[in-house]
């Protein structure tokens, strides 16, 4: 069936996720795959085997902003992201994490950024905590103990041995960014298939010695071909009618 519509990967709506996205949805199925770039699952074939599945899903929960995100390349060159909201935004193996990493050195419950908007100008800070895991936290290379650490965009942030995620904060009153005020949404609908000109062909049984019609009260076998419009007035010629 077509679909003509756009979807970007990761974006697509959850009906069980009550009208949010399926990626900006908290509550939608704990292990569904994938906070990946369109094209990404083609890596698979040249990474190896243990790197080959798809990365978690970052859901998020509804009537808070997002307000940036964590970019990595450590599982493929592709690349991965997971939108990071206002509030707690737990990172781990396990799947009740809000950003899961599935790699072997991070711990079910490995850390936590918090994002704050600032009242007053609208800014946003945030602050990385390791939550006691086993292998560690750190930004920009140097290793945080268990003590809440500010962090600022641009930073990387390396949980466990090998996931090294990129922060990137978006601050919309620096950029001028408001929500449009005569903004139109548009809904896209998927337009569904026309059957109307096609033919009724009985039964509408296939059989490889041809096909059949019924041909006063019996059947005969015309090779397969009807007329253009249906009919089989005798041995059809090809599916050709006179105009």
């Amino acid at each position: 069936m077509s679909q003509n519509k756009t979807v970007i990967q990761g974006l697509t709506p959850d009906e069980n996720a009550g009208g949010m996205t399926g990626m900006y949805a908290r509550g939608a199925q704990p292990a569904t795959r994938g906070t990946i770039v369109p094209g990404m699952e083609s890596m698979g074939a040249a990474q190896p085997a243990a790197s080959a599945a798809p990365a978690q899903r970052r859901v998020v929960q509804p009537g808070k902003p997002v307000v940036g995100f964590l970019y990595s390349i450590s599982r493929t060159q592709m690349g991965e992201y997971w939108p990071l909201q206002i509030g707690r935004n737990t990172i781990g193996q396990d799947d009740a994490s809000d950003i899961v990493l599935k790699e072997g050195t991070v711990s079910g419950n490995h850390a936590v950024i918090i994002v704050r908007q600032i009242k007053n100008t609208g800014g946003v800070i945030a602050a990385v905590t390791d939550t006691q895991s086993t292998n560690g936290t750190m930004i920009n290379g140097e290793t945080i103990g268990f003590q809440a650490v500010e962090c600022h965009s641009g930073d990387k942030i390396t949980v466990g041995n090998n996931y090294e995620l990129v922060l990137v904060l978006i601050d919309a009153s620096k950029y001028d960014l408001s929500v449009a005020e005569g903004f139109i949404p548009v809904e896209a609908s998927e337009p569904e298939d026309d059957y109307s000109d096609v033919p009724s062909f009985g039964s509408g049984n296939t059989q490889p010695e041809g096909f059949q019609q019924p041909w006063q009260g019996g059947y005969m076998d015309n090779g397969g071909t009807v007329g253009l419009d249906g009919s089989v007035p005798g041995h059809n010629s090809g599916g050709t009618v006179s105009m």
